[in-house]
């Protein structure tokens, strides 16, 4: 692994464990045992750090994402893509328990942020009408605004793990399945019988080891 990867590494593992706000960038370098300089020659500070971990997340996500648009993409794979999504999510978990202060302090960030969720937003779209298409979304989900439906799903992806964070009291081990779950079950009120059955086939296999 390269000095650089190494230290992009180092500050995902101490943000994660201690917080962006209290990590400096010579707390990463003195993890690694390398100077402060030989840092500030690959990441100009520490919102560069922050930045280049951020779009590390986000292309990690559009790999994934960009399956919505897939002629084959089904309920199962999109169960899928959510757990996949979720576990992602906390490997980069300062991100989202730094959530709102990362944006305030880093306009590029929250510009990006804001286009992606519009980018987001189509791709939720195509995945509604998809199932609805396929019988396994019912009709009757278009009675609540999509804006609305998009909303809910979006603040439960960003902020799951803040809510985690404070509130979880199971299993370290189980936490990403649990909130995993509690996602797609959102979606279980508005699945039709036949989808249904495959949400109910699909979900004991998602955490298979």
């Amino acid at each position: 692994m390269k000095t650089k990867e190494k230290i992009l590494a180092k500050a995902l593992e101490l943000f994660n464990q201690h917080g962006s706000e209290k990590v400096s960038t010579r707390h990463v370098a003195d993890a690694l045992g390398i100077s402060v300089g030989n840092l500030y020659y690959h990441y100009k500070d520490k919102q560069a750090l922050i930045t280049q971990l951020y779009e590390q997340l986000v292309a990690i996500l559009n790999g994934e994402f960009d399956t919505f648009e897939a002629a084959d993409t089904s309920l199962a794979s999109l169960m899928y893509s959510v757990r996949f999504t979720f576990d992602t999510l906390h490997k980069y978990r300062f991100l989202m328990l730094d959530f709102v202060q990362i944006m305030r302090g880093n306009p590029g960030i929250q510009a990006h942020y804001q286009q992606l969720v519009q980018l987001r937003k189509e791709q939720f779209r195509f995945a509604v009408k998809l199932l609805i298409e396929q019988k396994m979304l019912n009709e009757s989900i278009k009675e609540v605004p999509f804006d609305y439906l998009q909303m809910q799903f979006t603040i439960m992806g960003d902020f799951w793990i803040s809510e985690a964070e404070i509130l979880y009291q199971g299993a370290a081990a189980d936490k990403i399945k649990y909130f995993t779950e509690a996602m797609l079950y959102w979606f279980y009120p508005y699945l039709t019988t036949t989808g249904k059955k495959v949400f109910n086939e699909v979900l004991p296999t998602l955490f298979e080891k």
